[in-house]
């Protein structure tokens, strides 16, 4: 006779093993907590002792500039003379409207009315670019800003796929300059894959064509770090700049205009303009003005 097995016994058994598996998940778990919160705690306190560092160490002012630049409205810098530049981007223009507010306490760009308030002087509209591109609201700009009483002047942005000589030639056909009109003003940003003295040679090329149909030197803009890097040279030396140069309190190089921000609000313009201002004082302003 077969001796059946015992229930108890089996069952028994069966929930020893059971509960043997569920402290070990539970034991698991707790682990894996704690393992995850030893790796939240130790990023934290890197994280802290990063921005210790940084706020501690020459590179701050910087750091702290950038994130003014990228969170809040730009602030004004002081001058005598303030003005825009615009292309086809800002669209349709009110010109008899634009205008700079501003917070006299804070010298912030606002959008609405506010406590201070500058008058927009000068406003440089893109003419063309490259042999053949002209912009698309250069015409009604230009005669929109001879009405409101506004300095006017026009640039050339630089290709560097076509001859100077067809570009400088595009400028002189489209930009409308005539006198009383701020100097020309060629727009360079870029080295492609030219050789620095091929981009210098291009460049000093579009100068002396257009200085010698105006009589006048024409003004240069691009960046701090692009005129130190490629246009720092003797041949550049008689030339007057116009430096774009953002969240800095003053561009890293001499300069007679300043684009010191691309984020500005100004009155009867609903996109993002760029702001500048002369950096000289009024009665030089005259040595940019056409006279040919």
């Amino acid at each position: 006779m077969t001796s059946k097995p015992n229930k108890i016994l089996l069952t028994t058994k069966s929930r020893r093993k059971k509960l043997s598996k569920h402290s070990s998940a539970k034991l698991f778990t707790r682990k894996k907590k704690k393992l995850v919160i030893c790796v939240v705690i130790i990023a934290l306190v890197a994280a802290l002792l990063t921005t210790t560092v940084l706020l501690s160490s020459r590179h701050y002012p910087m750091i702290a500039r950038y994130i003014d630049y990228i969170f809040y409205n730009p602030k004004l810098p002081e001058s005598e003379i303030y003005g825009i530049d615009v292309s086809a981007y800002q669209k349709d223009i009110q010109w008899d409207m634009v205008g700079i507010n501003y917070n006299i306490l804070t010298r912030r760009i606002e959008r609405d009315k506010s406590s201070g308030h500058k008058k927009v002087e000068f406003a440089i509209v893109k003419a063309t670019e490259g042999a053949t591109i002209t912009d698309k609201k250069l015409e009604i700009n230009q005669k929109a800003i001879r009405q409101a009483g506004i300095k006017y002047g026009a640039y050339h942005f630089f290709s560097l796929t076509s001859n100077a000589s067809d570009q400088a030639n595009n400028f002189l056909k489209h930009s409308g300059l005539r006198k009383g009109d701020i100097a020309p003003i060629l727009d360079i940003e870029n080295i492609g894959k030219l050789s620095v003295e091929e981009l210098q040679t291009m460049v000093l090329e579009w100068l002396r064509i257009v200085e010698k149909h105006y009589k006048c030197k024409p003004l240069i803009y691009t960046s701090a770090s692009f005129r130190n890097k490629y246009l720092n040279t003797k041949d550049f030396e008689p030339y007057n700049f116009w430096i774009g140069h953002y969240a800095v309190d003053e561009p890293a190089v001499s300069c007679d205009f300043w684009q010191f921000t691309d984020k500005g609000y100004v009155d009867g313009i609903s996109e993002y303009v760029d702001i500048d201002v002369f950096r000289r004082e009024r009665k030089d302003f005259n040595k940019f003005i056409l006279n040919y």
